[in-house]
């Protein structure tokens, strides 16, 4: 069988693809719509790889004529698969998922901003904690441009160090108030436990990226601890319910690399109602599984 013949066996395949449904009949396999057909062709194999369908995204079918030692070996093979994830492992390096579910941590630091001035958060001791449990994408155009939309669970603490405490009153507001005299102070902070839903635009370059995109925010529960020993006996406050701002929106980015991810989120909003707290909203960032 010579080149030419092979090709114009090719050239029936890639037309008859794009007319019928998925269907296997004996040794025909007929794709409707394919998103992407690849044919490789030399002197001694000749393959066909189609990727997509009308009614699944992440169809692909191959097929393969080889010449081995003057005999044709052929193979070929169907699969579907949404290339689910964790943390980017079992990602294709070469993007050609053209839909996909993955899921993510996040492990960062908050830093407050624009805090009263008896009120000194430290950045690096105020930690989130966010697991993107299922996040979403697809390509619509071609690699490298995606859109995901995720939805997860995100803790963040803010801490104090010093010698003053958050206080909860009984109506509700939060102020800031001094310990105790010749206490010995360990920490006082606020916890804040919302339901998050990241949306975003991502572009990939081989193993670099990067993703930009807003995060909604629904703050359902916030609470303070405070711990300190006085009198050589270790003593804690706790006060639940207080009120975070219930709907925040933040805006967030990532870079990836070959080494690892990292992301920043920029939260303009208010973490607690400003009818009840303290005014001060926070700069996030930290590295992306």
């Amino acid at each position: 069988m010579n080149r030419q013949i092979l090709l114009a066996i090719i050239a029936i395949i890639a037309s008859c693809s794009a007319h019928a449904a998925v269907t296997p009949a004996r040794d025909t396999v007929i794709v409707d719509h394919p998103r992407k057909v690849v044919v490789i062709s030399t002197d001694s194999l000749l393959k066909v790889k189609v990727m997509g369908s009308a009614k699944d995204s992440t169809y692909l079918y191959e097929s393969s004529l080889q010449n081995v030692d003057s005999n044709f070996v052929s193979t070929s093979t169907i699969s579907s698969d949404w290339g689910f994830s964790i943390g980017g492992i079992g990602r294709k390096s070469n993007t050609e998922y053209y839909s996909q579910v993955e899921s993510h941590f996040l492990l960062g630091f908050n830093a407050p901003m624009g805090a009263p001035a008896n009120m000194p958060l430290k950045a690096f001791e105020s930690w989130e904690l966010w697991w993107i449990i299922a996040d979403a994408s697809t390509a619509p155009w071609h690699n490298g441009h995606r859109f995901s939309a995720g939805i997860g669970v995100d803790w963040r603490n803010y801490r104090m160090l010093d010698r003053n405490q958050f206080v909860k009153a009984d109506d509700g507001t939060v102020s800031v108030a001094p310990l105790p005299e010749g206490c010995d102070p360990k920490f006082s902070r606020i916890k804040v436990f919302s339901l998050t839903i990241p949306l975003r635009y991502h572009y990939y370059y081989k193993e670099w990226g990067f993703s930009l995109g807003p995060v909604l925010n629904f703050n359902t529960y916030a609470s303070i601890k405070t711990r300190y020993r006085l009198n050589g006996e270790k003593q804690k406050e706790v006060y639940k319910d207080i009120h975070p701002s219930p709907f925040t929106i933040d805006f967030m980015g990532t870079v990836t690399t070959p080494v690892i991810d990292f992301y920043v989120k920029y939260a303009p909003c208010h973490v607690l109602n400003p009818s009840y707290g303290p005014k001060f909203h926070s700069l996030s960032f930290g590295i992306y599984l």
